[in-house]
């Protein structure tokens, strides 16, 4: 017996939205395909701080279906840039929407940023 996936990288899409997150104005982008996404989050000013050892950022990203991801990977590279991937469903998304939140260990996550919808700019043929 064989096994065909039919998600592959081959096809991956561009999208872009804007939002706020803490009162800073932010630009994202992410590409993804069926099984992977990467989103970057650049801000205008300063809006990522360091933050204590037991806090981190959580984006959730999310398709027109509802299916809500959490990143694999997630990290402020600098105060103004967030970076992101996350591992996806199998199918290519046609709508994304980003939420950030800032979660700790003590306390319950606490919304920074959205939903903030990401309109797709760019899909290959």
């Amino acid at each position: 017996m064989t096994a065909t996936m039919p998600c592959t990288e081959a096809v991956t899409c561009h999208f872009e939205g804007e939002g706020t997150v803490s009162g800073v104005k932010v630009h994202i982008e992410a590409d993804a395909s069926a099984i992977h996404a990467e989103v970057t989050v650049l801000a205008e000013a300063d809006a990522f701080p360091n933050l204590p050892d037991d806090s981190w950022y959580d984006p959730v990203l999310q398709d027109a279906q509802g299916n809500e991801l959490r990143a694999r990977q997630c990290g402020a590279t600098d105060p103004r840039t967030l970076k992101s991937s996350f591992d996806w469903t199998g199918i290519l998304p046609d709508q994304l929407s980003l939420t950030i939140r800032l979660s700790s260990e003590s306390n319950p996550p606490t919304v920074l940023a959205g939903p903030i919808p990401l309109t797709m700019t760019d899909r290959p043929d």
